[in-house]
């Protein structure tokens, strides 16, 4: 998978399976360490929407999470786990904020237009749907190597694409050259090349030795399908430094205004995990359960 995921010319190296056994089992035993940190199951259904504080916050209503439940199920076909027809799965979103202006209670007297902080959870979605907990776990750990083959392929097609375009740029300035060439040795015939157009040969000559050393150095890291192997490989050593998960802690009151740590605020604690790869994606997380008569009821 891995491999047919990041570049399928891996497969003329020989004995490619033998270099990236090992950095796949760890990649992989790093994964089964992060998706054992993530918060959960909780159970979700409309009886604990506002009996549960993390439920009440990740969803802006009974609706919107009764949707979202029926929408997973829809094309799924589970057998029966060990506590029947439970559904066990990862529930992730994206986490917005904004600043409002309030009432609040400072010392003994209420002021008003106190700027405090929101949040929203939006862009909800639900995955690795299965009938037990460790088989959800088992799930994302292969999702999680999946994630970092990926990674692997867009750093391949990346190189392969900037390759692609040096030569052609290489290609348009040899062109270039040849006709401001072709038309010095026309003019030569007749009289003395202008110093314009022997300056512009020679800014070429210095724009190709220049292209020249970079598609050198591009190509040497991309020639051959070893050097293909050699970034998945790599790819799967870095996954502690790509994908990281971190235990957040929210307080907050039941507007998702959030408080502070003071034991008088009116508010609950929520634990959720916030998972990033790279600087292009941040995931909040948390396990969750449901029943198939928990979607349909209403």
């Amino acid at each position: 998978m891995a491999v047919d995921t990041a570049d399928p010319t891996i497969r003329q190296v020989g004995r490619y399976r033998k270099a990236l056994r090992e950095p796949v089992m760890s990649a992989m035993g790093y994964c089964t360490s992060l998706v054992e940190s993530i918060p959960g199951p909780v159970r979700l259904s409309r009886s604990r929407y506002y009996a549960d504080p993390l439920v009440k916050a990740v969803f802006v209503s009974a609706e919107q999470m009764i949707d979202l439940l029926q929408s997973a199920v829809q094309n799924e076909s589970l057998p029966k786990g060990p506590n029947g027809d439970e559904v066990v799965a990862l529930l992730t979103m994206a986490k917005t904020e904004r600043t409002i202006y309030t009432h609040a209670q400072q010392n003994d007297m209420m002021v008003g237009d106190v700027a405090k902080r929101t949040i929203n959870f939006i862009d909800h979605r639900v995955v690795a749907l299965a009938p037990s907990q460790e088989m959800t776990q088992k799930g994302l750990e292969h999702r999680a190597v999946e994630v970092m083959a990926t990674v692997a392929m867009e750093k391949i097609s990346t190189l392969r694409s900037e390759i692609a375009e040096l030569r052609e740029h290489k290609i348009h300035l040899q062109s270039m050259r040849r006709i401001l060439r072709g038309r010095n040795h026309a003019i030569d015939l007749f009289a003395q090349p202008s110093y314009e157009s022997k300056h512009k040969i020679d800014q070429l000559n210095e724009q190709l030795a220049r292209l020249e050393a970079e598609l050198e150095a591009a190509g040497n890291k991309l020639a051959t399908p070893s050097d293909a192997l050699g970034i998945l490989t790599q790819t799967m050593e870095g996954i502690s430094e790509s994908l990281v998960l971190r235990q957040q802690s929210l307080r907050i009151d039941w507007k998702n205004v959030m408080l502070g740590t003071r034991a008088d605020d009116e508010g609950n604690d929520i634990s959720l995990a916030e998972l990033t790869l790279g600087e292009d994606l941040q995931r909040w997380a948390v396990m969750v359960k449901f029943r198939p008569e928990d979607v349909e009821e209403g």
